[in-house]
């Protein structure tokens, strides 16, 4: 890879997002992210030691004049989104959530969740819109299999569904008019309706007409054609705050900087790996699992998977742990001590002559390869087709040419 091909690769910073009184139908994008400053998590730090310096290490070929603006998010929760939503909404989410409990059982559908994709699936044939709902449909469906009680799986459905609803209501104001005060009031208008929906369970009716009967003014103001909406606003919500759509920033910064060297977007790729793990009764193996470990095997010393781990801190924990390790196998680091990698700081050059760029360029290459080859290894030994391609297709369309077997 040289700097005319690492040119092609595309930007990673992400537009940051702007107030919502001046989003627009050709703004939409900025509904994906804020920048928040990078900073080297220090429990990281403290576990694999000091980090020595940081100039770059043999290999490293920029593909952006300057440096890229790194989009780091701190970990988003569920209560900071409800507080957010509620203080634009009037409304208290959390005792809503709480409200509303039934089991599922054989012949009971989760109509939560079933409003909340029909909310998201709606948006997938508006062209603005639509890579956006894809998105978040990925990310719901595999956060939403990690929340196990009822009042967390509202609470989550609420998130997406009210964030989807806005962007939607920006498209409406995108006709030059901006934003009218009623934008918030019609946006918790059709929450209500899809939480209320004639084809709902009749349970979630019944506690949702509970909730409303202890809330008076709220009641009234849903039931009004012309609602008192001067003190609603809305939430501004962007897609990096929603509970697991995006990796902790520990390890974005990490990716950042493995993006930076080998002239690929990590961040890209490890949402497109997908969720891999197994939930409730499924047979199906793990192979992120499967790959740490390898590694662990091969004399690796990794960053260990937690129960608790997001689907995105998984896979960039495998990413970090397996890039540093093929990294070290073939630029000849240290492979016991991937401080660097976990920081985001780059390892310093060994005292080795300066090698030539072409061969710079072969050894980026290989580390790539050598990934690659890992990954889909790993997907075999557990029989998991479907993440096999996942990372075939991302790696075909995003990659440079030559990492799958028999493909050009």
């Amino acid at each position: 890879m040289n700097v005319s091909e690492s040119a092609k690769v595309p930007p990673l910073s992400s537009p940051s997002c702007e107030s919502t009184s001046s989003q627009s139908h050709q703004g939409s994008a900025s509904a994906f992210s804020r920048h928040v400053s990078p900073a080297a998590p220090p429990s990281y730090q403290s576990l694999f030691g000091d980090v020595p310096s940081d100039a770059p290490p043999p290999g490293y070929t920029p593909f952006a004049q300057g440096g890229v603006a790194c989009p780091v998010m701190t970990n988003p929760s569920l209560t900071n989104c409800l507080a957010r939503l509620g203080e634009a909404y009037g409304l208290d989410f959390e005792e809503l959530a709480a409200r509303i409990q039934f089991w599922i059982t054989v012949g009971v559908r989760d109509d939560i969740k079933r409003m909340a994709l029909d909310v998201i699936r709606a948006s997938r044939g508006i062209e603005s819109l639509s890579t956006l709902a894809h998105r978040l449909e990925k990310v719901y469906l595999a956060t939403e299999a990690d929340n196990e009680s009822r009042t967390d799986k509202n609470r989550l459905a609420f998130i997406v569904t009210v964030f989807m609803l806005e962007q939607k209501a920006l498209l409406v104001a995108a006709d030059g008019t901006g934003l009218k005060p009623s934008s918030a009031s019609s946006v918790r208008r059709e929450f209500f309706a899809q939480l209320q929906g004639g084809d709902r369970l009749a349970k979630i009716r019944r506690d949702v007409g509970d909730f409303l009967a202890d809330h008076d003014n709220l009641r009234n103001e849903l039931e009004s054609q012309a609602a008192e909406s001067d003190y609603l606003r809305l939430s501004g919500l962007c897609f990096d705050d929603i509970p697991g759509a995006v990796a902790s920033a520990e390890y974005r910064q990490a990716l950042h900087s493995f993006s930076e060297q080998y002239g690929v977007d990590f961040a890209q790729f490890i949402e497109a790996i997908g969720d891999s793990r197994t939930h409730g009764y499924s047979f199906l193996m793990d192979p992120v699992q499967e790959a740490m470990t390898e590694l662990g095997m091969k004399g690796c010393q990794r960053i260990e998977l937690s129960s608790d781990d997001s689907y995105l801190d998984r896979n960039a924990k495998l990413v970090i742990t397996a890039m540093h390790f093929f990294q070290g196998q073939v630029f000849g680091a240290n492979t016991q001590q991937p401080a660097q990698a976990l920081t985001g700081k780059k390892r310093p050059p060994e005292s080795s002559p300066v090698q030539e760029s072409s061969v710079i360029d072969e050894k980026i290459a290989e580390v790539r390869r050598r990934f690659i080859q890992f990954l889909l290894s790993a997907c075999n030994q557990v029989a998991r087709a479907d993440t096999r391609k996942n990372v075939e297709t991302h790696v075909r369309e995003e990659w440079p040419k030559g990492l799958l077997p028999g493909k050009s």
